[in-house]
């Protein structure tokens, strides 16, 4: 999964979750025990790209991914995230799969992307 974006905000964070199992996120970057999954690249400064990798996928398990506006995690006012031009990737099976967009006009810092359910991916597309 590949997130990239515009000049500002500078620091937007790629979030990966498997409900019951883990968080991938700049807090915890480093290869899951399983050594399924990692952040490859925490992007600070604009622009991106911000990474995540994962080996496999379990067509049993609950995924969220999704984006938060590290830069601006105290004004849930702003549309900073909104206006930022994110986009997301999602690469699988030697493809793109995905291509998401963020809300135009949105305020708040957070966009919930895609879930991932019965090995499928669900467009969610929101921002709060």
């Amino acid at each position: 999964v590949v997130l990239d974006w515009d000049e500002a905000p500078k620091d937007l964070d790629a979030h990966f979750v498997k409900e019951g199992a883990y968080h991938i996120s700049f807090r915890d970057m480093k290869t899951l025990a399983d050594g399924k999954g990692q952040l490859d690249r925490d992007d600070m400064d604009a622009y991106g790209p911000e990474t995540i990798t994962l080996a496999e996928i379990s067509s049993k398990g609950v995924y969220e991914y999704f984006v938060h506006d590290f830069s601006n995690q105290h004004t849930t006012s702003s549309k900073a995230l909104s206006e930022s031009k994110a986009t997301v990737k999602v690469f699988g099976e030697g493809k793109l799969l995905n291509v998401f967009q963020i809300p135009q006009g949105k305020k708040g810092t957070v966009w919930k992307v895609f879930s991932m359910r019965n090995g499928g991916i669900v467009e969610v597309n929101t921002v709060r």
